[in-house]
């Protein structure tokens, strides 16, 4: 962890299961670019019920990194929703524990909250010339995402928090959708 007041700029959260045998340079890697940051954040891993040794590796790195442990694989969904809520930063971003998308890429994601975007979504599937312009709000090529990032919005308003997106930005091909969850 990074504090400089005490406020958390950004929660880096990574969903772990069975990952004993690459979490290590995962978390060096991590570690490594947000130390060069200047800004307060936090990393936490929580490990999805692994049958390894993924949390003894973890805790090597305490008090650095937080680990959060669910007794029983639950899936991934269940590992990102435990860290998103434990998170405290003001900016809250998962990435899967083999950094399929380079750790580098939180800059972009980092520059398109500074723009404004309430949530920010890259894909290293969808190559921008992928991507068909609708007169819909979100693409089509988006909706299947966008209905996900909906349905965990009305999950956490029962849950009793409340969220209201009003911006999108989509860091594949770089273009903001707008859009409201009510």
């Amino acid at each position: 962890m990074n504090h400089h007041d005490g406020t958390i700029e950004l929660s880096l959260i990574i969903p772990a299961f069975n990952e004993e045998e690459r979490i290590a340079q995962t978390l060096d890697m991590a570690l490594a670019y947000l130390d060069e940051e200047h800004y307060p954040w936090e990393l936490i891993v929580v490990d999805d019920g692994s049958r390894d040794r993924t949390l003894d590796v973890v805790a090597t790195y305490a008090p650095r990194v937080q680990c959060l442990a669910l007794v029983q694989n639950r899936g991934k969904g269940a590992a990102v929703r435990t860290g998103m809520l434990a998170a405290r930063g003001t900016y809250r971003v998962f990435t899967d524990a083999d950094l399929s998308t380079p750790i580098e890429e939180l800059g972009k994601m980092r520059a398109a909250f500074e723009r404004g975007a309430d949530v920010v979504i890259g894909s290293r599937r969808l190559a921008p010339g992928l991507i068909k312009k609708t007169s819909a709000l979100v693409p089509r090529t988006h909706r299947s995402r966008w209905q996900q990032i909906s349905s965990s919005c009305s999950l956490a308003r029962i849950r009793g928090y409340s969220m209201r997106v009003q911006r999108m930005h989509c860091t594949c091909c770089n273009r903001n959708f707008l859009s409201c969850c009510d």
